[in-house]
């Protein structure tokens, strides 16, 4: 069983309560959300069997900024998770702070 662990929330309180948020790297949500890279590259794993995460970070409270000008932009992570959609995965939670749907 495979399963994933999506912190949606800006203020990233997954990440933190989950060990990572002092780790520093280019691969956080807003970086598959915003700057196109597969959220395959996002990718943590946590220490325990089976449990992965896609971190947040603070940059993420301005991609709602950044994709009012895009076409589609209710539909931007939607395609992103199409195209990483995977059988590997057997549950997906996704964290999120109120604002962002």
């Amino acid at each position: 069983m495979w399963t994933l662990v999506v912190d949606c929330d800006p203020q990233a309180n997954t990440t933190g309560g989950m060990g990572f948020l002092a780790i520093r790297r280019a691969g956080r949500f807003y970086h598959a959300l915003m700057h196109d890279v597969s959220m395959k590259d996002v990718i943590l794993n946590t220490g325990v069997e089976g449990l992965h995460l896609i971190p947040s970070e603070k940059n993420l409270v301005g991609a709602a900024v950044e994709l009012v000008e895009q076409p589609e932009r209710e539909q931007c992570c939607a395609k992103r998770w199409r195209r990483f959609a995977s059988s590997l995965i057997s549950f997906c939670s996704i964290a999120r702070h109120h604002s962002t749907c």
